[in-house]
Order: C-alpha cells, then structure tokens, then sequence
C-alpha cells in the first residue's frame, strides 16, 4: 500500500493499493526493493501501467 498518496492510479479510483504480478519480467527484483525499502524506511517511486493486475493498479516499475 502506498503511504501519503490518495490513489496509486486513477484505473482504480481512492485505492492506495498497487500490484506486481508474478508473472512480471522483474518480479522477484521489485519484491526485493520493496521489502528493502520497507525495513530501511526508505522511500520509493512506483510507476504504475494504468491497467488492473490482481484487482489493484498494475506495477510497471519500482523506483529507489
């Protein structure tokens, strides 16, 4: 879930929420990034495809 942000993008309108599919080419990176990024407290640029992936906004790129 984003932090601070009102919406992840505007294909699923008041949703903080965002996923990467499994299927993604850099799934197990962006995984990675996120969990570092959550225990270091760092903050991170998610850019998301405007599509739905697993209900949520659809991860294009995870950015430190």
């Amino acid at each position: 879930m984003l932090t601070g942000i009102r919406q992840a993008d505007p294909v699923v309108p008041n949703g903080q929420w965002f996923a990467v599919p499994q299927t993604h080419v850099g799934y197990k990176e962006m995984l990675a990034i996120l969990m570092v990024a959550r225990l270091d407290g760092r903050p991170i640029t998610v850019v998301t495809t405007g599509d739905i992936a697993c209900g949520h906004a659809g991860v294009a790129a995870i950015l430190f």
